[in-house]
């Protein structure tokens, strides 16, 4: 069952206070509050500044693990020393790091013939957006009315079948959006196991995972730390919402996920 992180801070907080910490963070509905188009998930000034002090702390190294494209993850956060995996892993880019999942660069052509169709076809669907993140694609519907989601659904699928029977694409489920994505396991639990490996292949001391998010993308992140490692859900209305989720912990809002931030940087600072 997952704990409130901040009613077992005084106990984790000792198994923090020594160890290398690796801490991976989700980008939107943990370091911004989820708002009505991806474009208005501003980072503020003083949340950035938080992350910078962290960044700079012994022990501590730091990765932004998003389902943006990457340029755009690494545009919204602009801290340059830091390392950054988006499009759920497929790309990542930091200080001696640099991948680009070969499948990725494979299908990044279908999808690009894929947008048009996409785009024609879903455009009578008020509210429904299709974003192009060059090796994923996004179809967003947050502000599609609830009576057209399925009418949206069925159009996607009717579109897809072909290319999900012979296997040449995966489609997800996120909040509020569809994910079309190239037909490999991979995902943010494998993108955080293998910048573990990257790390701890530099190091002689062991690193302890922790990574925050608050989205369905992010199971798979949260069972690669599980056991070895810490996960921590941002759950909404936590206290009068039972979740289930592979996460140990959770916290209740964006300002939840700064405090515990703050928490770990003065304790470690």
């Amino acid at each position: 069952m997952m704990k409130r992180l901040k009613h077992e801070w005084q106990t984790l907080s000792k198994r923090l206070q020594t160890v290398n910490l690796a801490l991976f963070l989700d980008y939107d509905g943990t370091l911004t509050p989820i708002v009505r188009h991806p474009r208005l998930a501003k980072l503020s000034n003083q949340h950035r500044q938080i992350l910078r002090r962290l960044n700079r702390c012994p022990h501590i190294w730091m990765a932004i693990v998003s389902g943006r494209e990457l340029k755009e993850v690494k545009r919204f956060v602009r801290i340059p020393s830091m390392t950054y995996a988006g499009n759920h892993g497929f790309q990542v880019s930091g200080p001696g790091l640099h991948l680009v999942h070969p499948q990725a660069k494979k299908s990044a052509r279908l999808f690009q013939k894929l947008l048009p169709a996409l785009r024609a076809e879903l455009k009578t669907i008020s509210g429904l957006w299709v974003e192009n993140k060059q090796l994923t694609l996004s179809i967003h519907y947050r502000q599609v009315r609830a009576r057209d989601v399925a009418r949206a659904k069925q159009t996607l699928q009717k579109i897809l079948k072909p290319f999900l029977r012979q296997r040449r694409l995966k489609m997800t489920e996120g909040k509020k959006v569809w994910e079309l994505r190239p037909p490999v396991t991979w995902h943010k639990g494998e993108a955080v196991k293998w910048l573990l490996r990257q790390k701890q292949s530099k190091s002689k001391r062991p690193w302890l995972p922790i990574f925050i998010g608050d989205d369905v993308t992010d199971e798979d992140a949260f069972k690669a730390v599980k056991g070895h490692g810490i996960g921590v859900k941002v759950v909404y209305n936590l206290k009068r919402k039972p979740v289930r989720s592979q996460a140990s912990y959770g916290v209740a809002s964006v300002r939840e996920v700064f405090w515990f931030l703050q928490v770990l940087q003065q304790l470690r600072g």
